[in-house]
């Protein structure tokens, strides 16, 4: 206050006077927000001092602590509390891993209504979900993949959004366990085309001049690769055709659904998705409501 809010004055006088604790303190602030942002002023400088000493990463292993311990409860408390300090992560893009830790500790606590919040806060950062508000995209590619068929549908589109796989995943799965076999096929169609766009790209690195021929083709040229195969068991890549199907036979598609539930017969990679697949085509049934609707 005597310096007039002068922070050069005040960097004279710790330099001065030796301060040393105070002197790394501006150190610091400078590494993380160059001084001139600061327009010479002191209060400034504070401020964002104020602000560096939220550290929503230590609040996120807080969270993972009280999570691994079984107290939900406070680990949600603590992720919510990194989320809210976003905007000072280090790591872009971190975010979103800690919407997902929130997303499954409500699914575990049967929050449907919050995880699903979730997972749709998650969506917003899908560039392609968002823009395509009027869902004529979504329309465009649904009726490329129930008229024209899955080889058609993946030589047309490509989608590579990883980070959001997994909600679009996690969504249709819920949508169809609650009834809701549109909106669940609409979710788990771009779960899959993502999925197969990362394993396409794959393959492509590692031979040059690769194309899709075809989703039988992709399947079984990924099987072939170990780092591949567990990927897609990872991503629950079988499942997600299985369900893709179901939701599509829900909604009073069975042409698309026979065909998808067709790229898992007589695949033992696809494990119970291959059995129930084979089920599925002798005789095709909706299956029963695991999850109730909000």
């Amino acid at each position: 206050r005597r310096m007039d809010d002068s922070l050069p004055r005040i960097e004279a006088y710790i330099a001065e006077r030796g301060h040393i604790n105070a002197a790394n303190a501006l150190r610091e602030l400078y590494y993380r927000c160059p001084g001139e942002n600061f327009a010479g002023s002191a209060q400034a400088a504070l401020e964002k001092l104020g602000e560096l000493k939220i550290y929503p990463e230590a609040e996120y292993w807080l969270g993972e602590v009280y999570r691994a311990e079984g107290e939900l409860s406070i680990a949600l408390g603590q992720y919510g509390k990194a989320h809210d300090a976003r905007d000072l992560l280090e790591v872009p893009g971190f975010d979103v891993e800690i919407l997902y830790k929130i997303a499954e500790l409500r699914r575990l606590r049967r929050e449907f209504n919050e995880m699903e919040e979730s997972y749709r806060e998650i969506l917003k950062q899908d560039t392609l979900w968002i823009q395509d508000a009027d869902s004529f995209m979504r329309r465009a590619m649904a009726r490329t993949l129930e008229n024209d068929g899955i080889d058609r549908f993946l030589a047309m589109y490509r989608y590579n959004n990883s980070a959001a796989e997994k909600a679009h995943r996690m969504l249709g799965f819920y949508y169809y366990d609650s009834g809701r076999y549109g909106n669940a096929a609409e979710q788990l169609l771009f779960s899959f085309l993502i999925q197969s766009t990362l394993i396409a790209e794959e393959l492509a690195r590692e031979n040059y001049g690769y194309s899709v021929s075809g989703a039988a083709d992709l399947i079984n040229s990924a099987e072939r690769r170990d780092e591949l195969a567990s990927y897609m068991a990872g991503s629950e890549f079988y499942r997600t055709i299985y369900y893709l199907g179901s939701a599509l036979y829900g909604d009073g598609k069975l042409r698309p659904a026979r065909e998808l539930w067709s790229l898992l017969r007589g695949r033992p990679g696809a494990g119970e998705w291959r059995t129930r697949a084979e089920a599925q085509l002798a005789s095709p049934y909706v299956e029963q409501l695991r999850e109730r609707r909000p």
